[in-house]
């Protein structure tokens, strides 16, 4: 049998007490590679969310709660009744417009219906964008995401209603539909698209607030 000396004796010890760093460090690398992690962003953008059954103080707080459990969310800024909404800043990197609209409506209802949140697209001097066969090719290739129609009370707004959220596989970052990428479709220059001003209407529009 082979024996030891004391130098083999004395390297053994002192590997041995290296062990203890080597773990630690292997597993502060599998804290950083596992998944699920939020992805890290210092860019926000604010959306309003216009919320359809917001009748009390307390409806809007269901709601508040519900979409501040989401990642991402930086504030929000809610108003009960007939034009209740959900001004949301975010960080469109982690959080995508679709997945707060999915919160609105797996919040708790507290008058039986669910919440319903929609999105107004507002192409400034267009009389009715709806018919313009550009705006239509794009929105009809998202429409596995959102269902457009006119916005009744304004001939330059589009109304743009939430699909459920299609499940897939955990993966850092946002999911499902950008407004952003909307937005900047609408905007790029013919050729490769329409060359539209577009906006998101907020509660200091006119339209939202006569």
């Amino acid at each position: 049998m082979a024996s030891w000396n004391g130098r083999g004796v004395r390297n053994f010890f002192q590997n041995m007490s290296r062990l203890p760093t080597f773990v630690f460090f292997c597993l502060l690398m599998l804290m950083a590679c596992r998944p699920g992690q939020p992805v890290a962003s210092d860019r926000t953008e604010t959306l309003t969310f216009f919320v359809s059954g917001l009748e009390c103080v307390a409806c809007a707080e269901s709601v508040r709660q519900s979409i501040s459990g989401l990642e991402g969310i930086e504030s929000i800024r809610m108003r009960e009744g007939m034009e209740g909404y959900a001004q949301v800043c975010f960080a469109p990197e982690i959080v995508s417009a679709q997945q707060i609209a999915q919160a609105v409506h797996e919040a708790r209802p507290l008058h039986g219906t669910p919440y319903e949140a929609t999105l107004r697209l507002q192409l400034p001097g267009q009389e009715n964008p709806s018919e313009l066969t550009a705006v239509k090719t794009l929105l009809a290739n998202q429409k596995h995401a959102i269902e457009a129609e006119p916005f009744w009370d304004a001939a330059d707004q589009i109304l743009l209603r939430f699909l459920p959220l299609e499940k897939t596989a955990e993966t850092q970052g946002a999911k499902g539909w950008s407004h952003e990428r909307l937005s900047a479709a609408l905007s790029q220059p013919a050729p490769s698209g329409p060359g539209l001003n577009n906006r998101w209407v907020s509660p200091d529009d006119p339209s939202v607030n006569p």
